[in-house]
């Protein structure tokens, strides 16, 4: 399908989700990362604990434990948490450009205002225009983000509830601890945006070919 209003709507989502592809492998290099200095430290001190003993060994096994965590778990749950924003900073930019190409050629007029999210804002305005669903998984997500943001990363006594609703597998947190982000939720959270594009996708080629046909 050419790009019919020649304003790049025809394939806007096909490059969203060619730049979210381009976000998911930065993450994977960074997890491979943590995963090789993981193995390195291990490496570094496994034939001193495996015949040490008693205090010598309790000594260097926290000392064992004290670079894991100051060399990869802490960095980990930082570089988390950015990646959480990353993508929802990512989200909300996207979904709003797009809500401006299509303000310009539909009937429909788009103007943010109100306490909803910008996010919330802008599918509403796509469900109007394209008939795509909200997606209801993809707020849940960018949510998080909300936490992350506005309380340092760290859980306050209110989200706590909210985020029960993820599994553990995905989100570790307690009230006035670390939100701890675990790989499986990023790829959770990618996933959930790259289904919505792709249905905003086939919402914009209904909509060109309805506009093709009331102004043929």
């Amino acid at each position: 399908m050419i790009d019919f209003f020649s304003n790049g709507l025809v394939t806007y989502c096909h490059l969203v989700n060619r730049e979210l592809s381009r976000i998911e492998k930065y993450n994977d290099l960074i997890e491979h990362l943590w995963v090789n200095t993981t193995v390195d430290i291990d490496d570094k001190y496994a034939n001193d604990l495996a015949y040490l003993k008693g205090d010598e060994k309790n000594d260097l096994g926290q000392t064992y434990y004290s670079e894991l965590i100051e060399k990869t778990i802490i960095p980990s749950i930082i570089h988390n948490q950015s990646i959480v924003v990353t993508l929802s900073s990512f989200v909300e930019h996207s979904l709003y450009e797009l809500c401006i190409k299509l303000a310009l050629v539909s009937k429909t007029n788009f103007k943010l205002g109100g306490k909803k999210s910008k996010v919330l804002q802008c599918m509403e305005y796509l469900e109007k225009v394209l008939g795509v669903d909200h997606c209801s998984k993809l707020v849940d997500c960018y949510q998080v983000r909300n936490e992350i943001v506005h309380n340092s990363g760290i859980c306050s006594e209110k989200y706590h509830v909210k985020l029960k609703k993820f599994p553990s597998e995905q989100i570790k947190a307690h009230k006035g601890d670390r939100i701890d982000i675990k790989s499986l939720f990023i790829t959770s959270y990618s996933k959930v945006i790259k289904q919505y594009f792709e249905s905003l996708d086939l919402g914009i080629k209904s909509f060109i070919r309805a506009y093709k046909q009331e102004n043929a």
